[in-house]
């Protein structure tokens, strides 16, 4: 298979629709690397130049991204993203830096926090932001001489 004729099928709605029953960063992961056509495209990320055009191919969505409420390829940059990790770790970081800073991509910015922190899990980002949101409505102010003051 060709390496447009990958991508065309990774960014398909039909393989997104697949990935879809993912509830996690890792079965979404799991379900990529059972497709024959990411086995390939992983194995020709091998060579430096494919991994090149793919980065490139990233950039491009990011440039022309669509205007609608969500990214239709967002589960396939994460697979991009996913799929350069593991054989060109620096360019799967400068594909990763680039979602972060896109619009409208879900699976994405979690497989680029992935990759960009080393350490971040499923649900721990979410986890500590909703506790510090939390603790923040609750927190009462007071002004006592001057001084404020947590209750």
């Amino acid at each position: 298979m060709s390496f447009s004729a990958a991508l065309q099928q990774i960014e398909s709605h039909d393989f997104a629709a697949h990935l879809g029953v993912a509830n996690n960063l890792e079965m979404l992961y799991t379900l990529a690397g059972q497709e024959q056509v990411v086995k390939e495209l992983t194995t020709s990320l091998l060579d430096y130049t494919v991994a090149v055009r793919l980065l490139t191919h990233v950039g491009s969505i990011f440039r022309t991204g669509r205007r609608s409420f969500s990214e239709s390829r967002d589960a396939a940059i994460a697979v991009y993203i996913w799929a350069l990790a593991q054989s060109q770790p620096a360019l799967a970081g400068l594909a990763a830096s680039a979602a972060l800073n896109a619009p409208r991509l879900w699976w994405a910015k979690r497989a680029a926090l992935n990759v960009t922190s080393g350490t971040w899990m499923e649900g721990t980002a979410e986890a500590g932001a909703h506790k510090l949101m939390t603790r923040a409505t609750d927190w009462k102010m007071v002004e006592l001489v001057g001084r404020t003051f947590s209750l």
